[in-house]
């Protein structure tokens, strides 16, 4: 987990792009039985946002469910939570 402060969803995920595209671009290279081998890197990432609203375990939560949909959809990426909508609100609206 790496929390980000005063980072806008958007500049989050253009960091976290690059960073993917950097790592994508390592190998570790090796000898096994007399053979050269290369080992590639890929990762994947949730990006949730913290609203006052939320719990911490609810951020979480978001963040993990972004990061497996992140898995499912093809590896290497950043996937952006989706914003929870409070049901506190949507029951109270002002």
């Amino acid at each position: 987990m790496i929390l980000l402060t005063d980072v806008p969803i958007p500049q989050a995920e253009a960091k976290f792009t690059e960073l993917l595209a950097r790592i994508a671009g390592c190998t570790y290279e090796y000898k096994k039985d007399d053979q050269d081998c290369s080992v590639g890197f890929t990762v994947s990432c949730g990006v949730a946002e913290f609203s006052p609203d939320n719990t911490v375990e609810e951020l979480i939560r978001r963040a993990d469910e972004a990061l497996y949909e992140a898995k499912r959809t093809g590896k290497n990426r950043v996937v952006i939570a989706k914003k929870q909508k409070s049901l506190w609100k949507s029951l109270f609206r002002e």
